[in-house]
């Protein structure tokens, strides 16, 4: 292997630049942004588009209330008829309605409780097959609760002991057919304290203690069966205007 020999010639001259190394300039930092501002100025412009987003006129108004202006005793005579074919879902919509323009009675409410509580009961047939008119057991739960809600308010606007009994013994009989024996019972002792208890009430009760005592017992089904409400006129009662 032969060794390439350096040319001959004359050396070249060394320039000041390739004598010393030329120093660097320093490096100034470049500022770094506030990190919480620019997250607060970001915050804010999406407040801005969602509260703009929200007023916008594109939002639509709520849809108006296809009853209103309805003469309350037509709203009556709905409820009425709904309620007597068994349709206590559908008739509640005029109970609501009534609620709102009407001024209301004892007797009112305590029907309109019974339509509730049928209401969490009512069912209808689809391809053979009975299934609940509501659509889940939240809506059946919530419609237990306003049955309660009314037939306390209708309690709450009688005077006499005996009427104040018998409705807390209808609301003692709505919850035990929902399984709440011992708090059914409590209500029943309730009532009787305040007056005696019509025959088929105190079958009921009869029938709560059977179940307290032994759970098993096998008891016929008329005798669980309760009224939401006092029990009177089977037509729909309408609130005074």
């Amino acid at each position: 292997m032969s060794r390439r020999r350096p040319r001959s010639g004359p050396a070249k001259p060394a320039t000041p630049a390739s004598r010393a190394p030329r120093p660097r300039e320093p490096r100034t930092a470049r500022p770094q942004p506030n990190r919480f501002l620019v997250r607060g100025v970001a915050a804010l412009v999406l407040l801005a588009g969602v509260v703009a987003l929200a007023w916008h006129p594109w939002r639509s108004a709520p849809p108006r209330d296809p009853l209103a202006g309805m003469d309350v005793n037509a709203a009556a005579d709905s409820a009425d008829a709904l309620d007597k074919r068994g349709k206590f879902v559908e008739a509640l919509r005029y109970v609501e309605y009534l609620e709102r323009v009407g001024q209301l009675t004892a007797a009112f409410e305590s029907r309109a409780a019974t339509a509730a509580n049928n209401a969490s009961i009512q069912v209808r047939e689809q391809h053979g097959l009975a299934i609940p008119a509501t659509r889940s057991s939240i809506e059946r739960v919530a419609l237990i609760r306003q049955s309660i809600a009314r037939a306390q308010r209708a309690e709450d606007m009688v005077q006499s002991p005996g009427m104040k009994g018998a409705f807390q013994a209808a609301r003692a009989g709505q919850i035990a057919v929902w399984g709440f024996e011992r708090e059914a019972f409590a209500g029943y002792r309730r009532a009787a304290a305040l007056g005696p208890l019509p025959q088929r009430a105190l079958s009921e009760a009869r029938w709560v203690s059977t179940m307290l005592r032994d759970p098993t017992t096998v008891v016929p089904l008329k005798s669980a069966v309760a009224p939401a409400a006092v029990e009177g006129d089977s037509s729909m009662a309408r609130p005074a205007p």
